[in-house]
């Protein structure tokens, strides 16, 4: 009895002391929590993530390749991957929050991006495919075309690419005899300036990407256009296309522009500075989101806790007007070109369109084309032209706030585009609902017109009477 006595009071202090300890333990964490609320201490969101993160690898291994999607430099990550914690030190568990923080601005532009990158896309070789075919050989023309005799301002130059949908394969065509002119050391680009489509334009020059490559694009994008949107083809083209360092060899040339929305409003904003292959590519994506026309959200792109939208909203036409250098200027919405292919895979022959732009750049340079021609004959002009130093700023807004013009009509034309697929999807035909509507103002109007009609013939009945009783 005394031995199970002695044991019940050692049992009992050792309770005692362990229920003071927690006492003592909770009295110093509601201490440090009030010095913290003193302090106003708040941690990011970012370091939140990271400390979760931490704690969760002191019960489990972990992977750090599956929270770090794209990092350019991994010597540092590997030494943790498939380590247990209990193993790691103090000291490299401070190297792996490090770590962790130089690589969170990366994750962050992959967060959608990624998952477009995973989704699966029918005949994904196609892009990089070589064909021995008539179409082939058709765009081979445009190597043979001599360039000895042509006239340019200067030898230097800025180059802009407006917006136009699908209207850019005319600009890639184009590109074709920049690229020769390039290659031949008769002209030198300096930067590379782009709005919505054209932005894709002036990645595209600035790589060198072959026009077979272009135009295999356009028929990856037919291949997956019941499953998948424009932007999102476009996307998914670029990441085969484009290389891992492709945001070191544009950073300092290219440049794009995009609109920011803001507490004002839209606002025109220019990013020229890439932090990776997925940035540059999230930029891409933000200039060329159209709402429910090349993308099926509604919800801008987010950047960095920015929304942005296609550049084409706020200046479609980013000419410098004190530019030092003559700027080349592609007028991307004014190419003649079917509405109904603007942003629908429809051409089944869009090789005809970048030859065109080949061809007629060509004139442009040689000074083959003769506005005044154009314009006795009412043809319309190339729209490709030199904005130079002597060029009057009233042409230049004029210009602008044309293209403008013309980009919201297509808008428009667009919208009831929409509204017509809408009413398809739905079984509302629209149209009868407008014919039911006028018929029945119609009916109303004549009814009206009738009762109108009746009413003054009898005032003029009755009238008659009061007159005839007056003679009687």
């Amino acid at each position: 009895m005394d031995l199970i006595k002695f044991l019940y009071k050692q049992v009992k202090n050792n309770v005692k002391e362990d229920i003071l300890e927690k006492s003592k333990f909770d009295k110093k964490s509601k201490k440090d929590k009030k010095i913290k609320k003193q302090n106003n201490i708040e941690k990011s969101d970012t370091n939140y993530k990271l400390d979760t993160e931490l704690i969760k690898t002191e019960k489990k291994t972990v992977s750090i390749k599956e929270k770090i999607t794209s990092t350019e430099d991994k010597s540092d990550i590997d030494k943790y991957i498939n380590m247990d914690k209990d193993v790691l030190s103090s000291s490299e568990l401070v190297n792996l929050k490090e770590v962790l923080i130089n690589n969170m601005d990366k994750t962050e532009h992959t967060n959608n991006i990624d998952k477009i990158f995973n989704e699966y896309f029918d005949n994904e070789d196609i892009i990089e495919s070589s064909f021995n075919d008539i179409s082939t050989k058709f765009l081979d023309i445009i190597n043979q075309i001599e360039l000895d005799d042509i006239s340019l301002p200067s030898k230097e130059f800025d180059v802009i690419f407006t917006g136009g949908g699908l209207k850019g394969y005319y600009n890639f065509g184009a590109c074709e005899i920049l690229k020769k002119l390039v290659q031949n050391d008769k002209a030198k680009i300096r930067n590379y300036v782009g709005v919505s489509v054209g932005a894709y334009v002036a990645v595209f020059l600035l790589l060198g990407i072959s026009i077979h490559r272009v135009r295999n694009v356009y028929e990856f994008a037919r291949c997956n256009s019941n499953k998948h949107d424009l932007n999102k083809i476009m996307l998914k083209a670029c990441d085969n296309l484009l290389p891992n360092n492709i945001h070191e060899l544009c950073n300092g040339k290219l440049k794009i522009l995009v609109s920011e929305l803001t507490i004002k409003g839209m606002v025109p904003v220019i990013i020229d500075n890439f932090q990776s292959k997925e940035h540059l590519i999230k930029v891409l994506h933000a200039t060329s989101f159209i709402p429910f026309i090349t993308s099926t959200e509604s919800k801008g792109i987010e950047i960095n806790g920015k929304k942005y939208y296609d550049g084409a909203f706020t200046n479609n036409i980013p000419i410098s007007l004190n530019n030092d250098l003559p700027q080349l200027v592609f007028y991307t919405g004014n190419v003649e070109y079917s509405k109904d292919y603007m942003f629908k895979i429809l051409d089944n022959c869009p090789e005809l369109l970048i030859l065109r732009g080949a061809i007629e750049m060509e004139k442009f340079v040689k000074k083959l084309y003769r506005s005044d021609i154009g314009k006795i004959n009412k043809v319309k002009d190339i729209p490709i032209e030199w904005i130079t130093a002597d060029t009057n700023q009233k042409k230049i807004s004029k210009k602008n706030s044309e293209e403008y013009q013309k980009y919201i009509l297509n808008i428009l034309l667009l919208v009831s585009l929409i509204v017509s697929s809408i009413s398809s999807v739905f079984t509302i035909n629209f149209g009868s609902i407008f014919k039911d509507i006028n018929f029945k103002t119609i009916k109303s109007k004549t009814t009206k017109s009738k009762t109108t009609k009746s009413k003054t013939t009898k005032s003029k009945t009755t009238k008659s009477k009061t007159t005839k009783t007056k003679k009687n």
